[in-house]
């Protein structure tokens, strides 16, 4: 039997290699209205709906300070064809540099936020910064999406993956294991529903029981079920207690079985 002895350590400061993050992105922000914009390696999705996105952005770079004054950016998503440059846009700071036009990028004007999108990115995802409490002790950013947009003429877009140590992974085949993930379907089809019935109809349509909606969120059963029929914590008390068979005090009971 394996034991840890037959296994090596490994430095702890190198920890996130062993946990690479989601592909390198680009931030990109308009402070006192100059853009610029930075490469990021750090970054994870949060929750799919509304969806949020956390990235760890340092004070020791110019975008921190102009995402934390103006409260929004763009993620711009390169693909690999985009890696030399992507590198280099993170070897210097925009208080030195006008990026855009050192690396020749197309700045594109957003809907929702004044940041520009990258034209030459495959996905550009509008931000809002939703919890900066974070920022300060760990330069952590939540962002709420906005709106996002994807280029059609880059359908199959091959993104890269930063190792931690200057090298870099890029995607490759796609194992697709969709009707293996029976205990998450009930989720992505209620998340596309509207409102009670909708969530009721999918998990009718998945076949997916309270006890295992109960088990995927870890939950107890009772308060899963009350919060997806939007019930609210007096029901999830009330389906806790033992259903009542009649009434003991009545001069005849209400139920034969009592």
């Amino acid at each position: 039997m394996i034991t840890v002895k037959d296994l090596q350590p490994h430095p702890l400061d190198q920890v996130h290699r062993l946990i690479e993050p989601g592909p390198v992105i680009l931030v990109t922000t308009r402070h006192r209205g100059i853009p610029n914009v930075m490469t990021n390696g750090f970054n994870m999705m949060v929750r799919h709906d509304p969806p949020l996105i956390a990235c760890t952005i340092g004070p020791w770079g110019h975008s921190y300070q102009a995402l934390v004054e103006t409260g929004e950016c763009v993620i711009s998503v390169p693909t690999a064809d985009m890696a030399a440059t992507v590198v280099d846009i993170g070897n210097c700071s925009g208080a030195d540099v006008d990026k855009f036009e050192e690396f020749d990028l197309t700045a594109v004007s957003g809907a929702e936020v004044q940041a520009p999108l990258v034209a030459a990115c495959f996905a550009n995802i509008e931000c809002r910064v939703a919890d900066i409490s974070l920022a300060a002790p760990y330069s952590l950013f939540l962002l709420e999406v906005v709106r996002a947009w994807t280029d059609p003429s880059q359908p199959q877009p091959q993104l890269f993956h930063h190792r931690g140590d200057g090298t870099f992974t890029l995607d490759g085949p796609t194992v697709d294991l969709k009707d293996r993930m029976t205990k998450w379907q009930y989720l992505v089809e209620a998340s596309r529903a509207s409102g009670v019935l909708g969530q009721w109809q999918a998990k009718v349509k998945t076949g997916v029981t309270w006890a295992q909606l109960a088990e995927a969120v870890g939950k107890p059963l009772a308060w899963t079920t009350a919060a997806l029929l939007e019930l609210g914590d007096d029901a999830a008390l009330a389906f806790q207690l033992q259903p009542p068979r009649g009434a003991l005090d009545a001069a005849v009971p209400m139920d034969p079985t009592i």
